[in-house]
């Protein structure tokens, strides 16, 4: 998950969601080069926007 600040005024951020895999078992999580995008959202993210839209909102 990406978030970078998008205004100040009003407060405003920008959360991207990434997803990438390796095919190599055992990959490291630091091995950055073994890892390519994957246009897919593993299921148990799939409500984080509405999650973090609940939580921030209030």
């Amino acid at each position: 998950m990406i978030v970078k600040l998008g205004d100040t005024n009003p407060l405003t951020y920008k959360v991207k969601l990434v997803s990438e895999e390796s095919r190599a078992q055992g990959t490291s999580v630091k091995s950055d080069e073994l890892y390519r995008e994957w246009d897919r959202v593993l299921r148990k993210y799939g409500n984080v926007f509405d999650e973090l839209q609940s939580r921030l909102s209030k």
